[in-house]
């Protein structure tokens, strides 16, 4: 039984694909009819989790996606493109429910973004203003973990 076919309940995916067509059209002659800078003309997502809800893994949540982000303008003046960049996320969760139930609505949850640590630029607004991602060329994939309490309440 493959963790891709739709046919599982616990499969949850989600996607987003993007196509932009915009051009300046009320501006200074210097740069009406151009494309405007930081916005790709395709993005692309798609993120699938499994949620394990039977046996020894139960509670647990295992989830990946990737992210493509097109080329875009680097400038007003469209001299340049900023290249595209493809990225990819995974998570892991673990709902503490299934460990006893007064621990109802106790998730933990750690997000690893840009795991193949792939250097990208998220925006330019000329040569010499141009952004790397939070995950640049010499920082490592990074990962998030976090709380939250559902339901319930939260007396005392």
């Amino acid at each position: 039984m493959s963790l891709l076919d739709p046919k599982i309940p616990q499969n949850k995916t989600f996607s987003d694909r993007t196509t932009t067509q915009n051009q300046i059209t009320l501006a200074n002659v210097f740069v009406a009819g151009r494309k405007p800078v930081q916005i790709p003309d395709r993005t692309a997502s798609g993120f699938l989790t499994y949620e394990f809800k039977q046996g020894t893994l139960m509670g647990l949540t295992l989830g990946a996606g990737v992210r493509y982000i097109g080329e875009q303008w680097g400038d007003p003046a469209n001299t340049f493109k900023v290249p595209t960049s493809t990225l990819v996320d995974a998570l892991l969760k673990y709902d503490f429910q299934y460990v006893a139930p007064v621990l109802n609505g106790l998730d933990l949850q750690v997000n690893a973004h840009n795991l193949l640590n792939e250097p990208y630029v998220t925006n330019c607004f000329s040569y010499s203003a141009c952004y790397f991602g939070p995950h640049g060329p010499s920082m490592p994939p990074s990962a998030i973990a976090g709380r939250s309490r559902r339901g319930g309440s939260d007396a005392g």
